[in-house]
């Protein structure tokens, strides 16, 4: 059984009752299944069992080696801790169809693919995160996901506001104690201590009031934290209703699903109630009034590749830097606001031209909707060769001459270029496997892992 601080304990035992404490050690002391949250359109067969409050949700029950599986590489999943899947309940269930999203400290990246896989097509999506470490992180997860109608940023709340930035939603995903990372990280035991949840209700203040004064009149603010006292929670709420007009929203949870509503409008997910390692989250809307978004100007159009412009609408294509990207006019406005912050991807990168030659970018291929317009021919690889693919080894296949998509179970992993009997393998360097002595015997089988 864990050893929780006794300082925890105390607190937790003041706020929620001994009972808790009691059902919250047993619970942290007992293993819990992986969960992974599949792509909507990159589907893969397998008989997982689902998470209840997520469509897309699935436990995994055995060990696996998810970073050794081409289908992960590939984007056809995410692989986020339960918990965090209940953001879903809230898109469906409020109907939230934002014109643009902010999620505001979006490392590692899973409320963000969350979001794109549950809003509509033509929502931007600003995703966010202030460490620059975790923000590189941040963009290779949704880089495998698909960048369709998303822009990454690095910057400070207080940066991305002073821009003008505003949003019809946005998401605040706490840096906060990490009560519900005790069972995964037992340096978050270690690392626990009053003082810091005393700074992190601080932190967490200072960006609120920054949310709130760049979500527009009529917009939704979603806060949650991975932690489970009232301080970092309840009482965050409490500031907000203290501070600005707002309305609390609520949804219908079934009882079964354990779902704790700990006050109107809270709802917490604790690791003695649900399948998963912990969450508490709530949503309020910003009262009165229109909206007020500001609108920039659009990116400045260059001569447009004659093939380019026969896939795509020529407002959706700008160029940067010599490289080709596909944004919608409304991403392109939202980018020339952006003045002085750092912008990690704006959009899906189409390639370069180099000379008469046009050189593909990886997240044309991992952008499932604009992988469709890949005029390219397909070459569907076997286990061996994805494996070689991912390794950036080189390729001994005779794919058609030039430049050809190269698939996995149909689902696209990147480009090669077929010269005489090998291939030039594309794939970007930084998200090659670092780990050379990975077999296709370390791929997940998806039709044992119920």
């Amino acid at each position: 059984m864990l050893t929780l601080p006794e300082s925890f304990e105390r607190r937790l035992t003041e706020q929620f009752g001994v009972v808790v404490l009691s059902q919250l050690r047993q619970a942290l002391a007992s293993p819990l299944a992986s969960s992974i949250r599949l792509h909507p359109t990159k589907s893969f067969r397998n008989s997982l069992r689902a998470v209840p409050w997520c469509s897309l949700g699935r436990y995994v029950g055995q060990p696996t080696l998810f970073g050794a599986d081409p289908l992960w590489h590939a984007g056809a999943y995410y692989v986020q801790e339960a918990s965090s899947m209940i953001l879903a309940q809230f898109i469906q269930q409020l109907q939230l169809t934002p014109s643009r999203a902010i999620d505001l400290c979006a490392a590692p990246g899973g409320k963000s693919t969350l979001l794109r896989s549950y809003f509509p097509e033509d929502t931007l999506l600003i995703s966010n995160e202030i460490e620059t470490k975790r923000a590189l992180a941040l963009l290779e997860n949704i880089t495998r996901f698909g960048l369709e109608e998303t822009i990454v940023t690095s910057s400070a709340p207080q940066k991305l506001r002073a821009t003008g930035l505003t949003a019809d939603l946005i998401l605040v995903d706490a840096p906060c104690s990490g009560e519900g990372m005790f069972r995964k990280e037992p340096a978050a035991i270690e690392n626990w201590s009053e003082a810091n949840v005393a700074l992190c209700v601080r932190r967490q203040r200072e960006i609120l009031d920054e949310a709130w004064m760049m979500l527009e009149e009529g917009g939704c603010l979603i806060y949650s934290t991975c932690t489970y006292n009232r301080d970092e929670n309840e009482e965050q709420l409490h500031y907000l209703q203290s501070k600005y007009a707002l309305e609390v929203m609520q949804i219908d949870l079934p009882d079964e699903w354990g779902i704790w509503v700990r006050e109107e409008g809270v709802y917490s997910l604790m690791p003695h109630r649900v399948e998963g390692e912990g969450l508490t989250i709530f949503a309020v809307r910003k009262r009165s009034g229109a909206r007020s978004s500001r609108i920039g100007k659009a990116q400045k159009v260059s001569t447009i590749p004659p093939f380019l412009s026969a896939l795509f609408k020529p407002d959706n294509l700008y160029e940067h830097h010599d490289t080709w990207y596909c944004l919608s006019k409304a991403g392109q406005e939202a980018l020339s606001l952006l003045k002085g912050v750092q912008v990690l991807a704006g959009g899906v990168a189409l390639g370069t031209l180099k000379g008469k030659d046009f050189l593909p970018a990886h997240t044309w291929a991992s952008s499932a909707p604009l992988a469709t317009k890949v005029p390219f021919p397909r070459y569907e690889a076997n286990e061996e060769e994805a494996l070689q693919f991912l390794k950036r080894e080189a390729l001994n296949i005779r794919g058609e001459k030039g430049l050809n998509l190269l698939t996995y179970q149909d689902i696209p992993l990147g480009f090669i270029k077929q010269v005489g009997n090998r291939a030039n393998n594309l794939y970007p360097r930084d998200l090659a496997l670092r780990n050379s002595t990975l077999t296709i015997n370390d791929f997940p089988n998806w039709t044992i892992l119920c």
